[in-house]
């Protein structure tokens, strides 16, 4: 609703993320045009830190922060609505309330402009708990619709990404090490069913914006600001 409805911009941390840096230039210089940026994490993203910016009504960014909302809401209160989107699955059901899994599934719908269960809902229903669907001795996972659609998103999905090169090499002083940008990646997110044109964008942030801890990368960059003073 921040987002959204009051157009407040919203800066999302776990409470176990530590800065090293003052993110908000590079958020508000390089990334201006980027409403929802994310640190990365398989298959796209990772819900522990995003950014979300200028977003308005109807458009792709604010149907993925709705619809990531219902979601998680529903599976919360509502353990049996997971055979609403999953006709197949047989209780007890497993309902996912992971809010990065489904956050994954929501963007990806919206890059693809379709609605997907199949990571966060689907797959977890057959790999998760002591489900009726990991019971069934004669369900098979890969001859699942939500099976074929992981296989779509996972090709659909990048094809969908766009690399748009910056007017000038863009030196980030103000974080450690000074890192240098050329170009920016990031994918079209659509409100899912509609025929308009994307309105609103998403960005996977670089490794030296939004790193995983602990990790090579964040401890060789630990080190370089440690020499550089800058901790």
């Amino acid at each position: 609703r921040l987002a959204i409805e009051f157009g407040v911009n919203v800066l999302q941390t776990d409470t176990d993320v530590v800065w090293l840096s003052n993110p908000y230039p590079t958020l508000k210089g390089i990334y201006r045009g980027v409403q929802l940026v994310s640190m990365s994490d398989t298959p796209l993203v990772n819900a522990g830190v995003f950014y979300a910016q200028d977003v308005r009504p109807g458009d792709g960014a604010a149907w993925v922060l709705r619809e990531l909302s219902r979601r998680l809401h529903l599976f919360i209160t509502n353990s049996s609505a997971v055979k609403q989107y999953v006709p197949w699955a047989q209780p007890p059901y497993f309902a996912n309330i992971d809010e990065q899994t489904i956050m994954n599934d929501v963007l990806r719908s919206s890059i693809a402009n379709v609605t997907s269960y199949a990571q966060a809902t689907a797959h977890w229903e057959v790999k998760k708990g002591a489900t009726g669907t990991r019971k069934n001795r004669t369900f098979r996972w890969k001859e699942t619709a939500e099976y074929a659609l992981l296989n779509f998103l996972g090709k659909e999905v990048p094809r969908r990404k766009v690399r748009a090169k910056l007017n000038a090499t863009a030196r980030v002083g103000e974080l450690c090490g000074a890192p240098r940008l050329n170009g920016l990646s990031k994918y079209p997110l659509h409100e899912v069913g509609s025929p308009r044109p994307a309105r609103a964008w998403l960005s996977i942030a670089p490794l030296w914006l939004f790193m995983p801890f602990p990790s090579s990368f964040s401890a060789r960059e630990i080190r370089t600001c440690e020499r550089n003073g800058t901790m």
